[in-house]
């Protein structure tokens, strides 16, 4: 099982591909300084732009994260390692698979099996997990066999593991945001606290974390917005929602994706094929098979390129 929890939205990693149902686990913590560079794909390699659009990193890697804690997840040669933001590698190539660092840990597998190292690249938790995800307010979501719990920054326990993958194999549990975590037991979707308690029941289709007070939920079909009360907020009448950023979300419907406020007001028209939350004023989108960065008014800081 992969987990998708790369960056503050929605990419495994940064390979091209997207995908149009969000899944619970995307995204660890919001970045606390903007980050200086942006993955961007060219000619089926992954290379980094600042915000001006200007390359900064040339297009070198099969795949690559979006920088975190001054390191980036790449992968040559099929392994993965962490580059500094000159690009160059100071955690060799060597994991099947990394996610990005956070609180200072980053999840990594080794054969079958995932723990977590420091910056040094030294184990730090270890390997004893069949799948691991970023750290988030001193919580990280692991999963054991068959089920999906959550440990501390010392890899003790704290929520067992009790919360199944989904029938494609997706954790059906997030990483904490704003003091809750979303999960499911089986069907229906809720939000439990950092003690494992719920703090709003599961009685939803499907749910994202919550973000900027706001979670999207999916009820019936379509998507809207619930409070942290579980009350409705913006209306149910989207095809797909993804989290609020910087006061907006990215919706679609009919077919394209556009931007609303937190009132509901439309403030980026429909246009995409996909659309990523806003990160420090930038949101990468796609249009047809291609992608590239749009800032808040809609422009193309970087246009479509595949």
């Amino acid at each position: 099982m992969r987990g998708l929890t790369t960056f503050f939205f929605l990419f495994l990693s940064f390979n091209g591909s997207a995908q149009d149902t969000p899944r619970p686990c995307i995204y660890p913590p919001a970045q606390k300084s903007a980050p200086k560079l942006f993955p961007f794909l060219r000619n089926g390699k992954v290379g980094f732009i600042n915000q001006g659009g200007v390359i900064e990193i040339s297009p070198t890697f099969e795949e690559a994260d979006w920088f975190s804690e001054g390191l980036a997840a790449a992968r040559k040669r099929g392994r993965w390692g962490y580059i500094d933001q000159q690009g160059k590698w100071m955690i060799p190539p060597q994991f099947a698979y990394a996610e990005q660092f956070s609180e200072n840990l980053a999840a990594v597998e080794v054969g079958s099996k995932w723990g977590y190292i420091d910056k040094h690249g030294r184990l730090a938790i270890p390997l004893r997990f069949d799948w691991a995800a970023p750290f988030s307010e001193g919580r990280a979501l692991i999963k054991v066999g068959l089920l999906n719990g959550y440990i501390d920054s010392a890899g003790t326990t704290v929520i067992a593991p009790q919360f199944p993958d989904d029938e494609i194999g997706y954790a059906q549990a997030s990483i904490f945001h704003e003091d809750l975590a979303n999960v499911s037991h089986g069907q229906l979707w809720g939000f439990i606290h950092h003690s494992g308690r719920f703090a709003i029941p599961e009685q939803f289709d499907q749910v994202l974390g919550f973000s900027e007070g706001l979670a999207a939920a999916k009820i019936h079909g379509k998507w809207g917005f619930i409070d942290k009360s579980g009350k409705v907020v913006i209306d149910v009448k989207y095809e797909v929602a993804n989290p609020f950023s910087e006061g907006l979300a990215p919706v679609k419907i009919e077919g394209q994706w556009g931007f609303i406020d937190q009132t509901g007001e439309m403030r980026i028209k429909p246009q995409f094929s996909w659309a990523e939350s806003f990160n420090h004023g930038v949101s990468r989108v796609t249009v047809g098979e291609e992608i590239g960065y749009i800032d808040k008014t809609g422009k193309f800081i970087w246009k479509p390129t595949k």
